[in-house]
C-alpha cells in the first residue's frame, strides 16, 4: 500500500510501486502490504429446501482466505446478525420456526475485508413419533414402534399375518 523512507529525522511516503532513493547512512525503507482479498464462505449446512426435524439446528460453513482469522455473522428470518463460532470451520445454534426458515451469512477478515452474504432457505417440520402395537402372530414393515414421522406426511405400513393368522384390523388412534 505504501513506502515509508526514513532518513536523518526525514519521512516520505510513496505509494508508488518503485520507488528512487539516492542511499544515505542511517536510511531505512519500510514497505507496508495491504490484505485486500475477500474471503469466501460457504454454507454447508444446512442445503438448500432440506428438511429439519429439530428445532435447535446447528448451522455449518467454511471460510476460505489468504489471512489466518476473521469473524462469520450470520442471520436467521431476518433477525439479528449474530457471530458464529470458528473461522476456517464455523457454527452456530440456530432456534427454528415451524416454517420456511432463511440463514444468511458472511465473513470479515482481520483486515475488514467482507465475503458476499450468502443465503440459505430451509424448512424446519415436526416430528412426532409413531406408537405401534402388534398383536398375535405377523409383522408389520415401513416403520417401527417409537420412529418418528412427519406430521402432516403420508406413511405407508405393510401388515403380513403369521403362518395360519390374518390380518383382522387395523386401529388407528389420533389425539385420544
Amino acid at each position: 500500500s505504501n513506502w515509508l523512507v526514513q532518513s536523518n529525522g526525514v519521512t516520505a511516503l510513496s505509494t508508488n510501486k518503485a520507488v528512487p532513493f539516492p542511499m544515505r547512512s542511517n536510511l531505512s525503507l519500510t514497505a507496508t502490504f495491504a490484505d485486500v482479498a475477500k474471503p469466501t464462505l460457504t454454507i454447508t449446512s444446512p442445503t438448500p429446501n432440506q428438511r429439519a426435524s429439530n428445532e435447535m439446528f446447528t448451522v455449518k460453513g467454511k471460510v476460505t482466505d489468504n489471512g489466518t482469522n476473521g469473524m462469520v455473522l450470520y442471520q436467521l428470518n431476518g433477525g439479528t446478525w449474530e457471530m458464529a463460532t470458528g473461522w476456517s470451520n464455523w457454527t452456530a445454534q440456530a432456534s427454528l420456526t415451524a416454517r420456511t426458515n432463511t440463514l444468511r451469512a458472511y465473513a470479515t477478515d482481520a483486515a475488514g475485508n467482507k465475503s458476499l452474504t450468502n443465503s440459505v432457505s430451509f424448512t424446519y417440520v415436526q416430528t412426532a413419533p409413531l406408537t405401534l402395537h402388534v398383536e398375535g402372530k405377523g409383522t408389520v414393515t415401513g416403520a417401527t414402534n417409537g420412529q418418528r414421522f412427519e406430521i402432516g406426511k403420508t406413511v405407508t405400513l405393510t401388515a403380513t399375518p403369521g403362518l395360519g393368522h390374518a390380518l383382522t384390523i387395523w386401529l388407528v388412534q389420533s389425539n385420544g
